[in-house]
């Protein structure tokens, strides 16, 4: 079995399934998703990955009576992330000890950590093509704008800021000479493009961002209940700007159009003890 202990949003929800995902497969062994962080109440966010059709995977609280067995085996592994870039160490760790284990013994391998790197999922990316696909499709007016936003040449701009502000000798937050000159570079690289302004801080965003003809600010009318149809939109465009957040990494992934372009913030976090080498596809760009 390969457990996941889940933390945080969605954004960060996919990279850690996305990792369990793959040693599931490269181990040959289930995937167990445990929730308990957000069953008993320990996180100010909720389990998200219900928006997706998952491959066959258990989900729940360990701490249930019903999944004791998977926190109690005798063969348990507890694996912690140590860095935030690719661990390769880790991996050649994993496969040993997979290799050397008792033939039918039990095994139980613990992930806990973020896993943000594209690294570790690179070979299973047809899988999690699949498995990322949306259970619900946009109706309404979430519907209409998906339908104009796969019309246009469209660049999603996504600028993360809400929570962000409570922490920017962590995180950071993106700022106008960022934007503006990702904007440029686009405009120099699509014809006729139109921006798609997709933020948590919309009053900031009209007051920083040019409005012109060809900007669409999808406003808080677009929110929705785990901000499945809001990711769809995201993930619709056909171009990224995208700010230093997993949830606008993900929708820039998520995109099939063939020619995108995706630009991201060359320091991710303010704490620069983090090594974010591994965190963005080759091909992406950064300013």
């Amino acid at each position: 079995m390969v457990t996941v202990n889940l933390l945080g949003g969605l954004g960060n929800q996919m990279f850690q399934y996305a990792f369990g995902r793959y040693l599931s497969e490269l181990l040959n062994q289930d995937l167990f998703l445990n929730t308990n962080i957000y069953q008993q109440g320990k996180s100010n966010r909720k389990f998200d990955l219900d928006i997706f059709h998952l491959s066959e995977c258990r989900i729940g609280d360990v701490e249930d009576s019903l999944y004791k067995d998977l926190a109690l085996g005798s063969n348990r592994v507890n694996i912690n992330e140590r860095f935030f870039h690719f661990d390769d160490l880790l991996i050649k760790m994993v496969k040993e000890h997979a290799a050397t284990r008792p033939a039918n013994g039990d095994f139980n391998l613990v992930l806990s950590g973020y896993w943000q790197s594209f690294k570790y999922f690179q070979c299973i990316v047809d899988t999690l093509k699949s498995d990322f696909e949306f259970c619900n499709s946009p109706q309404i007016h979430w519907k209409a704008l998906g339908e104009e936003i796969l019309r246009t040449n469209s660049v999603m701009v996504n600028v993360r800021r809400g929570d962000y502000l409570q922490k920017l000798d962590y995180h950071g937050v993106v700022n106008k000479e960022y934007i503006e000159k990702s904007i440029a570079f686009m405009k120099s690289k699509v014809e006729h493009p139109v921006f798609y302004i997709f933020s948590d801080d919309m009053q900031w965003c009209r007051g920083n961002i040019e409005i012109a003809a060809d900007f669409v600010f999808v406003d808080e009318a677009y929110y929705d209940d785990k901000y499945q149809f809001y990711l769809q939109l995201m993930a619709q465009c056909k171009y990224f700007v995208i700010s230093n957040s997993s949830f606008a990494w993900w929708s820039a992934w998520l995109s099939t159009f063939k020619d995108k372009i995706v630009i991201a913030p060359k320091q991710w976090f303010t704490n620069k003890e983090l090594n974010t080498k591994d965190l963005l596809p080759v091909d992406w760009l950064t300013f």
